[in-house]
């Protein structure tokens, strides 16, 4: 059963919020990239492609999402990331975090450096963070965006200059830990509080 393989984390609102989502995201993501199933599917995915040619297969990857992923909003009041396993074959649905999750996954196992980037792109918001997607190395510090929810994106494609207020980089490592980017958060969201 589907609620036996989750677990409710709180996360605070605002930029906390969104370190501990990424966070997650990192942690599913790298778990992904190891997922002998999605592996597999990637590398079928990539198999009629030229040698080395990584941009292709990022691209491969990242229209697969698309084609295979249909976008859907969390549950209401709830920011719902699930693992890129869950995304690809038990629901075949998910929002921005959770194709983002999906797509650096799939990234990841086939040896493409891989981090998220987010976007302050809500005009009744823009000081927060409203929007995900993933980024992939394509050599010498060249990275570019993959957003699987977008219908007319392509690789390297960016939202347009005069939708966005901000953007923010974040690594998929072995240091993009939960309780790196929490402890962060916290940090920051306790400093931010005022006593009364």
């Amino acid at each position: 059963m589907i609620a036996d393989m989750t677990r409710r984390i709180d996360i605070p609102r605002g930029s906390p919020g969104t370190a501990a989502t990424i966070a997650w995201m990192a942690k599913l993501a790298l778990e992904g990239a190891h997922d002998p199933d999605l592996a597999y599917l990637a590398r079928r995915q990539a198999s009629n492609l030229r040698g080395h040619d990584h941009a292709a297969e990022a691209e491969r990857m990242l229209q697969w999402v698309k084609r295979d992923v249909r976008y859907t909003w969390d549950p209401r009041g709830l920011e719902w990331v699930q693992t890129p396993r869950m995304t690809m074959f038990s629901f075949g649905t998910g929002d921005c975090d959770d194709q983002a999750a999906l797509l650096a996954s799939l990234w990841l196992s086939l040896g493409l450096p891989a981090r998220f980037i987010t976007y302050a792109a809500d005009p009744r918001r823009p000081a927060d963070w409203s929007h995900v997607a993933a980024q992939v190395e394509l050599g010498h510090e060249r990275w570019l965006t993959g957003d699987a929810t977008q219908a007319e994106s392509y690789l390297g494609w960016d939202p347009p200059p005069s939708r966005v207020w901000s953007t923010r980089t974040w690594p998929i490592d072995d240091e993009a830990s939960p309780t790196r980017y929490e402890m962060e958060a916290v940090l920051k969201y306790s400093r931010g509080k005022t006593r009364s």
